[in-house]
């Protein structure tokens, strides 16, 4: 029995179907099934899989990395030199007591810009923050 595949308007995997299946509306039949579900169909080949989603890093995590890339010993610096006095005091709060650190956290952010890191670098660094 033949094989189709589907995927939607977006190219969103729908799945393969052995035999005959009436498609739902919408449906596009590709030749070839995905390497991994979460691949788009981009009209004539399936696109590179997607990374996960980063994960919150421990200040562990976050501080190993930081040094593991030589940046470290300038956050401390960074974060003291904010010139809003309320802004600064929070940033130093929140550097020392984080129980753990979301990617998307604005500190994160502001500390990555200051010292200089794009954002490719730093995704890099936290995907192998995740590791440690």
């Amino acid at each position: 029995m033949e094989e189709t595949i589907y995927v939607d308007v977006n190219g969103v995997y729908i799945g393969a179907f052995i035999g005959f299946h009436q498609p739902e509306a919408g449906w596009i039949e590709v030749p070839f099934p995905p390497e991994d579900a979460h691949q788009i169909w981009s009209g004539d080949h399936w696109g590179q899989i997607p990374l996960p989603a980063l994960q919150p890093l421990t200040p562990r995590q976050l501080r190993l990395t930081l040094s593991r890339h030589g940046y470290l010993s300038q956050v401390k610096p960074a974060l003291e030199a904010i010139e809003d006095v309320q802004a600064r005091e929070e940033a130093l709060i929140e550097w020392g007591f984080a129980t753990q650190y979301d990617p998307e956290n604005p500190l994160i952010d502001q500390l990555r810009v200051t010292l200089g890191i794009s954002k490719g670098q730093m995704d890099a660094m936290w995907r192998t923050g995740e590791t440690l």
